[in-house]
């Protein structure tokens, strides 16, 4: 049995920020070396009902995304009195796409809404480290 620690990577792709309404933010892009698959979680503020998050997976050959190629998008709805929301995008390590994968989203609310986005990548199994621990 793995321990959740030693399943996932998580790194903090896009640190809370307002992100204004109709404007193509991208997050960090993560390298996809020794992960078998990648989650990004957009966490969004309240939109406003009816109002919409697009989002678009890519893939790059490099770190920065400068060459990057879109791989996947959705749009998601915000339902009648969500006061927040949290769209889940995961992506499979697939032969010859980029090494580097982020996503690029852009919302309609009305106005600017705090945003953040967080990658959990899937590595497998590693051992527990040696010697005394306590894992709780």
């Amino acid at each position: 049995m793995n321990r959740i620690m030693e399943e996932l990577a998580c790194n903090c792709v896009l640190a809370p920020q307002e992100v204004a309404a109709s404007t193509l933010t991208a997050s960090q892009f993560v390298d996809m070396a020794g992960l078998e698959e990648v989650s990004f979680l957009i966490a969004t503020g309240s939109l406003g009902d009816g109002k919409t998050l697009a989002v678009e997976l890519h893939t790059s050959a490099d770190s920065s995304g400068s060459t990057s190629e879109k791989v996947g998008e959705a749009t998601f709805t915000a339902a009648a009195g969500a006061i927040d929301g949290l769209a889940q995008v995961s992506y499979k390590v697939r032969p010859g796409s980029g090494r580097y994968v982020g996503v690029k989203f852009q919302h309609t609310a009305a106005a600017a809404v705090e945003c953040a986005v967080l990658a959990l990548g899937r590595t497998g199994y590693r051992p527990a480290a040696q010697g005394w621990s306590l894992v709780v």
